[in-house]
């Protein structure tokens, strides 16, 4: 039986020899019996990445791919300047009631939550996908009532979305297509689309976050769901938004993407972007943030240090408070919500 698969965790249970593809070669071969996580991870992300990752934990203290005990600190350019990148205050519409959030300038802040808590309508508000009834929303210090996503775009906010086939990306257009599409103004001029400057943009936007493909003129939908999603993420790379909205950004990639992803994401919060990420895996929110905020009900209804939690057992434990806290509220007998699910 061949068997593939990005869960490694499946590996080790099911298989008793692995083989690791990278960039259409082979390499490398291991008994499961003889190597670990760590070994089977560094396989498959390569020597390059694998520098790379060394030379940044050197100069930050960071911690490997393998290790999620400790996150990454605040950039200095949170403390540079006073005004946060994000402020929701009292912030209410069909999904949200009373929302307060703050984001600081150079800080990974994640949303943790149950299946319908009300994480990815935050991110549709700020991004002006949904109206405000009440409150107001601050990007930088500019307060707003009201936003539409052009208005959000000016403001220096960017979305990665939850679904990159629907919402992300036109998987007929070409990389080069794919990348002006939010910035048009930028390539344009009397209308006509500056083809030049286009493709230069897409050529450094590939090198820089490494996008395997033939060229810039390949559709999207010929690519890997890892080189896809870099593509999203690249669209809102030059210049660097203020702030950053990332709605599971890394689902449906395997593994070395997702360490390429993450590098992304710590160079963002390096330069001064504020990052706002809403993940399903504990863990990955463990690793990625410097605070973690519990929606519930479409409420925040606690902020959390990230060195306040030992573990995904322990924030998965602050999830499962916030459920019963709604329930008691609203009458709702524990464990009557059949659909629901920790995330």
């Amino acid at each position: 039986m061949i068997y593939v698969t990005h869960r490694l965790n499946e590996v080790f249970r099911i298989a008793q020899r692995v083989t690791v593809f990278r960039d259409g070669a082979n390499a490398g071969m291991f008994s499961v019996a003889e190597t670990d996580m760590k070994r089977l991870v560094a396989a498959i992300v390569g020597p390059k990445h694998a520098a790379l990752q060394a030379k940044a934990n050197a100069v930050e203290g960071t911690v490997g791919p393998a290790d999620t005990a400790t996150c990454p600190p605040a950039s200095a350019a949170a403390s540079a300047s006073n005004t946060p990148a994000l402020n929701m205050s009292c912030v209410c519409n069909d999904r949200l009631h009373d929302v307060d959030l703050n984001v600081e300038q150079g800080e990974i802040h994640g949303l943790a939550g149950l299946i319908g808590s009300g994480r990815t309508e935050i991110l549709q508000t700020i991004f002006g996908l949904r109206a405000v009834e009440s409150g107001t929303i601050a990007i930088g210090g500019k307060a707003r009532s009201q936003l539409r996503p052009a208005d959000a775009i000016k403001l220096g906010v960017a979305l990665v979305p939850e679904d990159r086939h629907l919402e992300g990306l036109v998987l007929d257009h070409s990389i080069e297509r794919n990348l002006t599409l939010p910035r048009l103004p930028q390539f344009s001029r009397w209308g006509w689309l500056r083809n030049q400057a286009a493709v230069s943009q897409a050529k450094s936007a590939m090198q820089e976050l490494s996008v395997k493909a033939p060229g810039a003129s390949t559709p999207v939908r010929f690519l890997s769901g890892g080189n896809q999603q870099k593509v999203v993420f690249a669209k809102w790379n030059h210049p660097r938004p203020r702030l950053l909205l990332l709605d599971e950004p890394t689902v449906g990639v395997d593994v070395g993407a997702r360490e390429e992803i993450y590098g992304v994401i710590h160079q963002a919060a390096r330069d001064g972007t504020g990052v706002l990420v809403v993940s399903s895996d504990l863990d990955e929110l463990l690793r990625l943030c410097n605070r973690i905020s519990i929606v519930a009900d479409g409420r925040t209804v606690n902020t959390v240090a990230r060195a306040s939690l030992a573990n995904a057992e322990a924030l998965h434990h602050l999830l499962q408070l916030s459920r019963s806290s709604i329930e008691s509220r609203e009458g709702t007998p524990h464990g009557a919500h059949h659909g629901a699910q920790a995330t």
